[in-house]
């Protein structure tokens, strides 16, 4: 009875070191061949930003959208994420053009342009009351902190853009702040 639990054991600890290993794999995967994107960070005081070592963040997509038919049916069909469909700049800073369902391939192969797509949770605003106003919805970035070195935070309150590094499949990861003129923040290696 005791060799049994054990392996069982020893086994669910395997199991969970092979877990972690792959998701900081495909993390750092992300980061060294995603597809950058610059989000415009939304207008507040930086210095109510940082909090010891790490910047709390939002992004000026956080906002309310006018929510069409498609997005309405995309949010209250799907359980937790959805994927937004973020269109590129020339300088490849991004803004919301609609939402998808995480499995809705034939409206993913009819997007065109320069578009990443980003796994974002949506809402649902409150239903308007009256019937002239539309309703709305928001979306919220899950990374929303950036960690830094200690004594350095002066230099990331120059904070325009988060960037990011994006997978094909709307996976993303936060890899630095820059500036209004799109330089990153963090000293180089």
């Amino acid at each position: 009875m005791k060799t049994t639990s054990n392996w069982v054991l020893v086994l669910t600890t395997l199991v969970a070191i092979v877990y972690v290993n792959l998701y900081a794999w495909q993390g750092q995967q992300i980061k060294t061949r995603g597809e950058i994107l610059f989000l415009e960070l939304a207008p507040v005081d930086p210095l109510s930003l940082v909090q010891g070592q790490y910047m709390r963040l939002r992004f000026g997509i956080e906002k309310p959208y006018a929510t069409t038919l498609e997005d309405q049916q995309v949010i209250q069909n799907s359980v937790g994420d959805v994927l937004g469909i973020i269109e590129l700049d020339s300088n490849r800073v991004g803004t919301l053009s609609g939402l998808l369902g995480k499995t809705d391939s034939s409206r993913r192969h009819q997007l065109r342009g320069d578009f990443l797509l980003l796994q974002v949770q949506a809402q649902l605003g409150e239903s308007p009351r009256d019937s002239d106003t539309q309703q709305t919805y928001s979306i919220k970035i899950k990374q929303n902190s950036f960690l830094f070195q200690e004594n350095t935070e002066d230099r990331y309150t120059r904070a325009k853009h988060g960037m990011f590094r994006v997978h094909k499949d709307g996976r993303y990861v936060l890899v630095d702040l820059a500036d209004e003129q799109l330089r990153p923040l963090s000293p180089q290696p």
